[in-house]
């Protein structure tokens, strides 16, 4: 490509490789001070979505000691040395979380940030699980656990894939092959794999399908972007969980 200049003549534009995705939203953030291409979060939608997920933005509307779980960007990061109490001399954060909802402010006490604090050294959106916390007026969070968004902020899930027949218009028997597909296929080693409820949906009823043995299938962000894309945003939801530190299968660790 070619541009103008003064004078008549053409300068050579240099060729150069395109921005990531993850690079141009850094980009458009650190020059305008908002994301205009999309949100670093969108393309974790699918996956997000099967959690019980708490939108920011309704978060500080929430009673006290309310438990979420929140999917959020990491906006800024203060962090205090304690000078009282059993934790002087450590260090503690006050965050401030966004989402495409809102912003919100989070607390990481001292025991919080020693076993999480390494997960904020990188810019990549978080499972932020806590509790809603309004002693200091506006509601904030306090984090008891963090993990990479890419991980399981809950385990021990069951799956419910519910098959919605208006969501389906007729392609119920492929959605059907599609999760069949998916629960036949290995896992990852360490890996956690969920049971699956099927559910369906009609305009008058939701029926529970019994389904041959214990169907089981990887939950991984990739497996349950493949349900969503068959079934739709909202039809796959990881119920029953219990909260963990972090992804057993994942190599980030607290430093020692």
């Amino acid at each position: 490509m070619k541009t103008g200049s003064t004078g008549g003549s053409e300068i050579p534009l240099a060729k150069v490789a395109p921005w990531s995705e993850s690079e141009t939203l850094r980009q458009e953030k650190e020059t305008l001070g908002f994301y205009v291409s999309s949100h670093p979060l969108e393309q974790w939608a699918a996956w997000t979505s099967a959690f019980p997920v708490t939108p920011l933005g309704q978060a500080g509307q929430l009673p006290q000691d309310k438990r979420v779980i929140v999917a959020a960007l990491v906006q800024s990061c203060r962090q205090i040395v304690v000078r009282n109490g059993r934790s002087a001399g450590q260090k503690m954060a006050i965050l401030t979380l966004e989402d495409m909802t809102g912003v919100a402010e989070a607390v990481m006490f001292s025991d919080c940030f020693n076993r999480f604090g390494h997960l904020l050294e990188d810019d990549a959106p978080k499972f932020v699980l806590g509790r809603v916390d309004h002693a200091r007026g506006e509601g904030q969070l306090v984090v008891d656990r963090m993990a990479p968004i890419d991980g399981l902020p809950l385990e021990r899930n069951r799956l419910r894939l519910v098959l919605r027949d208006q969501r389906l218009n007729g392609s119920g028997r492929a959605a059907v092959e599609r999760i069949a597909e998916l629960a036949s296929g290995e896992a990852p080693e360490g890996v956690e794999r969920a049971p699956i409820d099927v559910v369906i949906e009609t305009k008058d009823a939701w029926i529970a399908v019994e389904t041959p043995g214990e169907r089981r299938v990887a939950v991984t962000p990739a497996t349950v972007r493949a349900l969503v894309d068959a079934l739709g945003l909202g039809s796959v939801q990881l119920t029953g969980g219990v909260s963990v530190e972090l992804n057993k299968r994942d190599d980030r660790r607290r430093r020692a």
